[in-house]
């Protein structure tokens, strides 16, 4: 799979980002926590994370994770900055890690996970490649297994929405990284196929401080 989606190397872009929130955290003390958007599927957490770990997939900063480790469940986490890494391994220290660049695919096998988790992380790439990376995800779900994600809207204004040059349909050069925001015609596309019981719910968050706009994705594999 190709990794020219971004003018900018994400991984360095990455780097940059996650050493200054964990510098940031360091100072304060307070580890990000907020993973309250998976509340409303704790139920389905649970009742497939018996079997199989849940898979965090693109970590980040560990909110995620944490949140996870917290209901007792079974979590292994991935990201392809060892700066993310660092940080959930900082409020997750018993949850096995895994290095790995999604672009190259996953490195699991197939229906090892009953649940995937993937808040914010597949509105980087050019179409064809969100649709290889949402294959690799389906493959390695159990059949019936859930993935639960988030994704940007066409409305996160303040995130890159508007006013930048297109890319592709939907998708942006926000100040040099390429972002996708997703309408309900963009996401019904998406999941067209292999998947059953899929929900689009749009929230608003506060991200960085300020609002975004994002959707609730919940898909179950056929």
């Amino acid at each position: 799979m190709s990794s020219t989606d971004h003018s900018q190397d994400p991984r360095a872009l990455w780097e940059r980002r996650f050493a200054a929130l964990r510098r940031g955290r360091e100072a304060s003390a307070s580890p990000a926590s907020d993973a309250r958007w998976l509340t409303p599927w704790e139920s389905c957490l649970r009742a497939n994370a018996t079997v199989s770990p849940v898979l965090d997939l693109g970590c980040g900063d560990g909110r995620d994770t944490q949140y996870l480790c917290e209901l007792g469940l079974d979590v292994i986490g991935g990201d392809f900055s060892w700066e993310a890494l660092t940080l959930t391994r900082q409020v997750a220290p018993t949850v096995p890690l895994v290095a790995f660049d999604i672009r190259q695919g996953l490195p699991f096998r197939p229906n090892a996970f009953g649940v995937i988790i993937a808040s914010l992380v597949l509105h980087y790439f050019r179409w064809e490649h969100t649709v290889w990376i949402l294959d690799e995800i389906r493959s390695r779900l159990k059949p019936d297994g859930h993935l639960l994600m988030r994704v940007n809207a066409t409305d996160d204004l303040n995130y890159g929405a508007s006013g930048h040059p297109e890319i592709e349909y939907h998708y942006y050069s926000v100040n040099g990284e390429p972002k996708r925001f997703f309408d309900p015609d963009d996401l019904s596309r998406l999941f067209t196929r292999g998947w059953q019981h899929t929900t689009f719910k749009k929230e608003v968050v506060v991200r960085y401080g300020l609002p975004k706009s994002v959707w609730v994705v919940h898909a179950q594999r056929d």
